[in-house]
């Protein structure tokens, strides 16, 4: 019985992330979102100067975070 428990913990282990690299992962993928959002011509100027502010937001965590 237990072998199939180690079977698990090792696909966790090997699987896993750590908190820290989903959460940069995740913030550079909403870095990019906002990027876009930031710089296309769809959208008017108080959508983009919002998603500008945003950027700029989620780069200063960025950052901390890699300190």
């Amino acid at each position: 019985m237990s072998q199939p428990m180690m079977e698990i913990t090792e696909l966790e282990k090997n699987t896993t992330k750590s908190i820290t690299e989903q959460s940069e992962y995740e913030l550079k993928n909403l870095l990019t979102e906002y990027m876009v959002q930031a710089n296309s011509p769809h959208n008017d100027g108080w959508t983009q100067e919002y998603y500008k502010a945003e950027a700029e937001k989620l780069e200063k965590q960025l950052k901390l975070l890699n300190e």
